[in-house]
């Protein structure tokens, strides 16, 4: 809960919303300056993030056996997509120096190793 010298604000949405389509929202503390983004969108714990090399992109993977990973636009705070790269559990995540792709190691539903390479442009 804010302090009285804190400030909750976003142009996503209040931090007590449980609107599902909010995926971001900012703390802003008055006294130190200090800016803070959480992001939503997992419904179990993270397991990894990776960010992009121009840091504008950044992926996140749930601890779970469904291989879903977030990409989310951090200059904005926003989610650009979910996607259910692998069957089991991802285990490794990376950018092109360039950013224009990315690519997921992980697992099928019969415990084989996936390399699959996406075109985020």
């Amino acid at each position: 809960r804010p302090s009285s010298k804190s400030d909750f604000s976003s142009p996503i949405g209040s931090p007590k919303t449980k609107d599902p389509s909010i995926s971001s929202f900012q703390f802003n503390d008055a006294t130190s300056g200090y800016n803070q983004t959480f992001l939503r969108g997992h419904n179990n714990n993270i397991s990894q993030i990776e960010m992009s090399n121009n840091e504008t992109l950044m992926a996140s993977t749930e601890n779970c056996l469904n291989g879903s990973l977030i990409l989310w636009n951090i200059l904005e705070g926003k989610r650009l997509c979910t996607l259910q790269c692998h069957t089991n559990s991802i285990i490794t995540i990376a950018f092109s120096p360039d950013c224009s792709m990315m690519a997921t190691a992980g697992y099928d539903i019969h415990k084989r190793l996936q390399i699959i390479v996406w075109d985020i442009q």
